[in-house]
């Protein structure tokens, strides 16, 4: 078939080849994106046309007598904004935002990521901020790149915050299955936000440790990571007596009591065996 950018291109026949199903991860970004904006400005523009839905006319009595007035509201004006909202939203914001979006991916080609291999038991949350975010109030976020993932037992994940910066902070926690539906992805992603606003709202707070966050900092494993390396989370080796008080009591224990994080060094790997 003829190449084609929307229809045919080549990670089209990239997934045919290893699936036997064509599909482009680009393209269904690029219409979620397009349906998004649409949707956005289509609200907009309905919003922006309500006020002028509303209009007085007399009202007559006997079809000839004024009687007084009544507020008629057109649902017609409405529609009307959000068909042009929404075409504008499609002609002008999402090619320009699918541009912007396009162009911070390619930038992210020229950074290293870090990667973080899961040899504990359990699944891991991981989450990416900046070095100066010292309470965590919100991620690393941007166009391009991964700053959060759920780590599953004895797998690796590769992470590229979409920033320019080269170490970041990480915290670790135990987390769950990962979500299978977009309805549990968006209720993970509201946590997290609600996560970061209750971080952000104790820290005014620093005199009552509790209150400020201070006693929890010790529960959830932080560390500085670099890119361009690998790092790996493994259970630590506890003598006997830990693990029957663990065992006991574990409600309190975070991933900062059971879990250890180390920089695995670069000439074990193969990537750099030749270096």
């Amino acid at each position: 078939q003829k190449y084609s950018e929307i229809l045919n291109n080549s990670e089209h026949f990239v997934e045919e080849c290893y699936t036997g199903i064509a599909s482009s991860s680009e393209v269904s970004a690029g219409a979620t994106a397009t349906l998004s904006c649409a949707a956005t400005s289509a609200a907009t523009g309905a919003a922006a046309a309500t006020p002028f839905a509303f209009s007085t006319t007399t009202v007559y009595m006997l079809g000839i007598i004024p009687w007084g007035t009544a507020t008629v509201f057109s649902g017609g004006v409405v529609a009307a904004g959000a068909v042009v909202g929404a075409a504008v939203g499609t002609v002008l914001i999402a090619p320009t935002y699918w541009s912007w979006r396009q162009s911070a991916r390619e930038a992210s080609f020229g950074r290293l990521p870090f990667c973080i291999l899961n040899q504990a038991s359990r699944h891991l949350s991981v989450s990416t901020y900046h070095l100066s975010d010292t309470y965590r109030w919100v991620g690393v976020v941007g166009l391009a790149g991964q700053s959060s993932s759920i780590i599953s037992p004895q797998n690796i994940q590769e992470l590229d915050p979409p920033q320019d910066t080269d170490e970041f902070q990480i915290e670790i926690e135990f987390g769950q299955h990962p979500s299978d539906t977009w309805v549990d992805s968006a209720a993970d992603a509201v946590t997290t936000v609600a996560r970061g606003v209750g971080r952000f709202a104790t820290s005014f707070v620093p005199g009552v440790s509790y209150l400020s966050g201070a006693a929890g900092d010790t529960c959830n494993l932080r560390a500085v990571v670099r890119r361009g390396s690998v790092y790996r989370i493994s259970a630590k080796a506890l003598p006997e007596e830990a693990l029957t008080a663990i065992s006991s009591d574990s409600s309190q224990l975070g991933t900062a009591s059971l879990l250890e994080f180390n920089r695995v060094p670069r000439d074990v790997l193969p990537a750099y065996s030749l270096f």
